[in-house]
């Protein structure tokens, strides 16, 4: 008899973050960037700004974030928005990509000092046919993969799971992924985010018919590598995936060759892949670190030297988390590539 509760890995990692972002405050359980410092997205804001400003001036245009977290990011940026452009404000509207309900009354006890339009969305297929400016900060590592393990010849099997276990099961047909094409081993574990490549085909297909750019960051390979990345944190530490669905996020290093690939199928101009000490360096973290030093308390210093080191050096989030925009092709190329 079939065991009733046995699932494919991408379902479990499904139903688990679904519940874990539903019921837990997940920056008990790690940071990100714009939670490290307010530098990360006051650059975020500037690279939005020179893009709107190298487009055709719409009627309206859509910002838009996947996976907000607490609003910090959309926060910084909408400060230096009102701050340095407030024009572009008058015929912007926010809109936050985010299914948690708990989530959106933090986002927006964050953003209810900024007067302008902010609406939520379930997903990235309800944007609405605008223009658009999309950040996606450590989003797409959230989303579920498949894992298969090529056995030879045509023979593939697939990880599921049931009772806390992983187990293999053949398959017959292989879901679509570039990663495919490459030159896998016999033993060689495969992993697939078809939710990841869907919504980039999907928002490549969107900038290409409305205008508009994506900015992908999140960390994951550069170069075609492969292999089981599936991890989970709980209470800033590494623990079982396999822990009762709530209890740890589960994330999963993202291909970033197979999104770039997916992407310039869609007739857009992909920049990157560039490592995110790279991007903010180009951006100018370096110079904007030096102003805020000259005009902070000495007690202060050290706690705006160390969030920059931790954004930038190739032995924190440097190197390890990658970038990559996503343009309509008539737009120049944008900051930081």
């Amino acid at each position: 008899m079939k065991n009733c509760s046995e699932m494919r890995l991408d379902q479990f990692m499904e139903k688990a973050n679904a519940a874990y972002y539903e019921k837990r405050d997940p920056f008990s359980d790690f940071i990100t960037a714009p939670e490290i410092s307010q530098i990360f997205g006051e650059l975020i804001a500037v690279w939005i700004i020179t893009v709107i400003r190298s487009m055709p001036k719409p009627d309206k245009l859509a910002i838009v974030e996947a996976g907000p977290g607490r609003g910090t990011l959309m926060m910084d940026i909408l400060r230096v928005l009102f701050r340095s452009a407030p024009d572009i404000c008058q015929y912007c509207t926010v809109f936050l990509i985010e299914t948690s309900s708990r989530l959106r009354q933090i986002q927006e006890n964050t953003l209810k000092n900024y007067e302008i339009e902010i609406q939520w969305l379930d997903c990235v297929y309800d944007i609405p046919t605008l223009p658009l400016i999309m950040v996606a900060n450590e989003f797409l590592d959230a989303l579920p993969i498949r894992q298969f393990i090529y056995r030879g010849g045509k023979k593939w099997d697939e990880n599921y799971v049931s009772q806390g276990n992983m187990f293999h099961k053949p398959i017959s047909q292989l879901p679509f992924s570039p990663v495919f094409q490459r030159p896998i081993k016999v033993g060689d574990t495969v992993e697939v985010n078809e939710a990841g490549q869907d919504i980039v085909q999907y928002v490549s297909a969107h900038i290409c018919h409305y205008g508009g750019a994506a900015l992908f960051i999140d960390y994951g390979y550069s170069s075609q590598v492969w292999g089981d990345s599936l991890q989970a944190i709980a209470n800033r530490e590494k623990v079982s995936p396999f822990v009762p669905p709530g209890e740890a996020d589960l994330t999963a290093h993202i291909d970033f060759p197979s999104l770039k690939e997916i992407a310039e199928k869609q007739n857009v101009t992909v920049y990157g892949i560039q490592t995110q000490g790279a991007f903010l360096k180009q951006l100018g973290i370096l110079i904007r670190e030096k102003i805020l030093l000259d005009h902070v308390p000495i007690e202060q210093r050290n706690e705006i030297r160390s969030s920059v080191q931790r954004l930038i050096d190739p032995t924190e989030m440097g190197d390890l988390f990658k970038v990559m925009a996503i343009c309509n092709a008539e737009l120049c190329a944008p900051p930081g590539f």
